[in-house]
């Protein structure tokens, strides 16, 4: 999953429109700055991050806080990165809204027994189509749009492939939306797309 998300976050950016500010391999200068405090460390540069940190920020922002790991093949990718690129509350409140249950935001045993009730292809099909919606209705869509969606369809067709059990590189019947070469230059064609408004707080 993580391999697949860095293919489209890119390298390094820094666009005006983008809400996330400076950002390299998907991890923001805030995110970092806060990780770094984290681990007692100076602050410095996102274009600085190793590896190893930002593959440790992955795990713990986002991979954890969406259980990822606890969902069936194909369903595990789409809630990861879109948890990624728009947090991983609203990765859930869509999830909630395709599965026809209540939204709230909190990834609990109702949600999760009706992710592992549903048919998964349905479901990836499903799921897509509502961050397509979601996306679409962000006021930055005018300027990440193209890039949004071409990641959708990149995304859509190796949960497909996973959720069927074949590898996305031996899957072709249909086109695959593929990442720029330019990392750089990927990387500032995904924006950040967080919810316009802040979400409610989430009680238990």
């Amino acid at each position: 999953c993580l391999a697949e998300t860095l293919k489209w976050e890119g390298g390094f950016s820094n666009v005006k429109q983008d809400p996330g500010g400076p950002t390299m391999c998907g991890i923001i200068q805030v995110e970092y700055d806060a990780f770094r405090d984290r681990c007692k460390l100076p602050r410095q540069s996102v274009k600085l991050i190793t590896r190893q940190e930002f593959t440790g920020i992955y795990y713990d922002n986002y991979w954890a806080p969406s259980r990822a790991g606890e969902m069936p093949a194909g369903v595990d990718l789409l809630v990861w990165d879109y948890s990624v690129n728009s947090g991983c509350g609203q990765a859930i409140k869509s999830l909630q809204r395709v599965l026809g249950l209540s939204i709230d935001g909190h990834l609990g045993t109702m949600t999760m027994a009706a992710v592992h009730n549903a048919a998964p292809q349905q479901l990836i099909r499903s799921y897509m189509d509502e961050r397509r919606r979601f996306l679409r209705g962000l006021k930055t869509f005018w300027k990440f749009g193209k890039g949004w969606m071409a990641r959708c369809d990149g995304v859509e067709t190796a949960a497909l492939a996973a959720s069927s059990g074949a590898h996305p590189l031996f899957h072709t019947a249909v086109d695959l939306a593929e990442p720029l070469a330019n990392p750089d230059e990927q990387s500032e064609q995904i924006g950040k797309a967080p919810a316009q408004s802040p979400a409610p707080p989430v009680t238990t």
